[in-house]
């Protein structure tokens, strides 16, 4: 079973705090979101949570971040949807 995402956005964008998102699973199944600075090191990630099939908005604390371009990684146990996404730093 591959999962697939009816919907995956962020906001805002650039963001200095909270980086919102939204998006919409196929299926129930257990994700985690993960951001890679350009280099591609991990620089945060969020623990693993089961989402059923419907709407989802979580967020992510982007404060500590630096100012810079990072990816955003949407991971399902069996696929991946990547964003890049623009982190100012205040």
């Amino acid at each position: 079973n591959v999962a697939y995402f009816a919907d995956f956005n962020t906001f805002p964008n650039p963001v200095t705090n909270l980086l919102n998102i939204v998006f919409e699973p196929y299926q129930s199944a257990s994700y985690q979101f993960m951001m890679y600075n350009t280099l591609g090191q991990l620089v945060k990630s969020s623990p693993a949570q089961l989402f059923d099939a419907r709407p989802q908005e979580t967020s992510l604390d982007c404060s500590d971040l630096d100012g810079g371009i990072y990816w955003l990684v949407l991971q399902s146990e069996d696929g991946i949807r990547m964003q890049r996404k623009i982190i100012v730093q205040k």
